[in-house]
């Protein structure tokens, strides 16, 4: 009997070890490595064709955590800009108000949200993330958050894409390849690189969809229920 409060500890720290574990992970998002790995592998690929190779001047393992730092940072760079050139999401906002008015939220009067600006609506969508971080339960938060870690990511593949599109058309270059990729074969990896930033891009504000959707859906459940306690009662008595 006195070994169950023990072992109600030990559960506990090790929860709180692998919380912390996860919270590492957050902060370095592994979503960037995604994007990171492709961006990075594109500039190996040119530096390789370029005839730039030489022997690493540093210990192995320097070489490891460079190449691991290098895919992270160019996976920083590549969601910032896929963020930017991402087209499809710019429409996507239009669904906020859309969603407000559908669960017939009603919006604090001082607040002057409702509105056709777009910087109105942009900061609309702030406040309720506000909200929801300051008082909403952790597994709403972490529901959120998956989309945002899927679009962030399907964001930074299309930018590796278009980045991949460039070194193609470059490597196809005499001045500057020692021995240029033919065109069918460039032309070729150019178009199949722009299809996929293309659909890359779409994903992500898809995604970036989804979580506007959710995250109004979140406000509409907090004013209140679906269908009420007294409605479920009456239903269930039909039924039987």
């Amino acid at each position: 009997m006195n070994d169950q409060p023990e072992n109600a500890s030990i559960y506990s720290g090790i929860g709180s070890i692998f919380e912390r574990i996860g919270d590492f992970f957050h902060i370095f998002d592994l979503s960037f490595f995604v994007a990171g790995v492709l961006t990075f592998g594109a500039f190996v690929f040119l530096y390789v064709e370029l005839g730039l190779r030489r022997e690493f001047p540093l210990q192995e393992w320097a070489g490891t955590v460079g190449v691991i730092v290098g895919c992270y940072i160019c996976g920083i760079i590549s969601f910032a800009s896929g963020r930017v050139l991402n087209g499809f999401r710019a429409t996507k906002l239009k669904q906020l108000m859309l969603a407000v008015r559908a669960h017939s939220i009603v919006l604090a009067p001082k607040c002057n949200y409702d509105s056709t600006d777009r910087k109105a609506h942009i900061r609309l969508y702030v406040r309720m993330w506000a909200e929801i971080t300051y008082d909403a339960h952790p597994l709403v938060l972490k529901h959120l958050m998956r989309y945002w870690a899927i679009a962030a990511t399907y964001d930074g593949v299309g930018f590796s894409f278009i980045v991949w599109a460039l070194i193609l058309f470059t490597l196809r270059l005499k001045d500057i390849a020692p021995v240029p990729l033919s065109d069918p074969i460039a032309y070729s990896g150019i178009i199949l690189c722009l299809i996929a930033a293309t659909i890359a891009f779409y994903q992500g504000a898809k995604y970036y969809g989804h979580q506007i959707e959710d995250v109004v859906a979140y406000f509409a459940v907090r004013s209140g229920k679906l269908v009420s306690d007294e409605s479920l009662t009456l239903i269930n008595e039909d039924v039987s």
